[in-house]
């Protein structure tokens, strides 16, 4: 199955970008561990982008997605736990969204 990649390729690239921005950021103590981790997220996301354009163009796209969709399940997880974070900072140090 060759289905069209060029949203996810637009996809990765953005988020490649993203990550690329945010690195380059020194973040203040307080948020060193949440910068570092939304690094890792973004990471993580990247990789799982590349294994769902993997499993498209694999003989079994469904069987390989399968394998894509806990990745996927873990990365919402520590996403949520990140979003979490991210309000209890800005609640901490008065910081609108």
């Amino acid at each position: 199955a060759n289905g069209d990649a060029s949203g996810l390729e637009r996809l990765a690239r953005e988020t490649e970008d993203a990550r690329r921005r945010l690195a380059s950021v020194a973040p203040p103590p307080a948020c060193a561990a949440h910068h570092r981790e939304t690094l890792g997220i973004l990471d993580d996301a990247l990789e799982m982008l590349r294994s769902v354009k993997e499993a498209m163009a694999s003989p079994e796209p469904a069987t390989a997605l399968l394998a894509v969709a806990a990745k996927a399940t873990a990365l919402r997880t520590r996403a949520e736990s990140l979003e979490r974070e991210d309000r209890t900072l800005r609640e901490r140090y008065g910081l609108a969204r």
